[in-house]
């Protein structure tokens, strides 16, 4: 379940705080070159070109026989690296497919309104009962948006994690009256 946590940070770029992406164990930086990436890239990983987009590749490694296809992807523009993709993490199910379709159809409608402005923070807390509490806020058009990652601590059975997300809206006071 905290791959939804993961999976949206992938989607919003939270992760673009450092120069690089490593997929695989290698380090990639937009602006390498074509030849120097490819090298890299095939020690350890297959490529398969991909139709239909300009020079892009998926890349997965050689021993990989669970990830999808195209988990990763490299895109290069005027042989230099442009794009770099790297899969954080996927959740299965319809529990996973019904939160994700909610936080989508709501931030969509954000973005079609021209309220795109997000900002984020992220906290960790332990819980006496040893429960560790991630939670991830999101604000964008003055709404919030909290996902909450419930993982027990130690030799507690990871069947009891569970990830929930809320939405929450407060109006902002003008001081008192």
């Amino acid at each position: 379940m905290t791959k939804y946590a993961a999976a949206l940070l992938f989607a919003c770029s939270l992760h673009a705080q450092t120069d690089s992406i490593h997929i695989n164990g290698t380090e990639l930086r937009v602006g390498m070159s074509k030849s120097d990436v490819l090298a890299l890239l095939a020690e350890r990983n297959d490529l398969a070109k991909v139709k239909g987009m300009d020079d892009a590749w998926c890349v997965r490694a050689k021993e990989d026989h669970v990830q999808p296809a195209c988990g990763n992807l490299i895109q290069f523009g005027r042989d230099k690296l442009s794009t770099v993709s790297r899969a954080m993490g996927s959740v299965n199910g319809e529990d996973a497919a019904v939160m994700m379709a909610s936080l989508f159809s709501t931030l969509d409608g954000l973005e079609k309104s021209g309220k795109t402005n997000l900002t984020f923070s992220t906290q960790e807390l332990e819980t006496d009962d040893h429960i560790r509490l991630r939670i991830l806020s999101f604000v964008a058009g003055g709404k919030e948006y909290v996902f909450t990652i419930n993982q027990p601590v130690g030799s507690q059975s990871a069947k009891s994690s569970s990830v929930e997300l809320q939405e929450r809206f407060a109006r902002q006071s003008n001081g008192p009256k």
